[in-house]
């Protein structure tokens, strides 16, 4: 048999691609689930991405809602908020002088406001309140 399926019309091509598509899913070697998960720990790990900016790549990519939303919540808050909270650390330096663009910036990461306020009280607390002025 060949390699190359020229000479077959198209409608049996496509058939074939659409049965060896759906055994490769019920198998399971095709689970947008488990891709999901796996794309959301990797940028939370190695990229230190938060929640809102995992979720919105994974629905560039076709990934549903329900399955980003699933993949999220396979990591712990407080794994999100020790994220956001090295983030941070690695520049609370800037926040005496550079406050609201320390704040943007872990933001634009995609930690929602919410985790930035309580990680940001958290780390000013702990400097004794000298990087609180904007």
């Amino acid at each position: 048999m060949s390699k190359t399926m020229t000479g077959v019309p198209q409608h049996q091509r496509d058939d074939l691609q659409e049965s060896m598509l759906m055994t490769l899913m019920e198998e399971g070697f095709i689970d947008d689930a488990r891709c999901a998960a796996s794309y959301a720990r990797v940028h939370h790990e190695h990229k230190g991405w938060g929640p809102l900016k995992v979720k919105a790549g994974l629905m560039s990519r076709g990934i549903s809602g329900r399955l980003a939303d699933g993949a999220i919540r396979d990591i712990s808050d407080d794994a999100w908020q020790e994220m956001a909270e090295r983030l941070l650390r690695r520049r609370q330096s800037e926040l005496k002088s550079h406050r609201d663009r320390v704040v943007r910036w872990l933001m634009q990461r995609g930690f929602p406001q919410h985790m930035v306020w309580s990680v940001l009280d958290r780390v000013e607390s702990e400097l004794g309140g000298e990087a609180v002025e904007s």
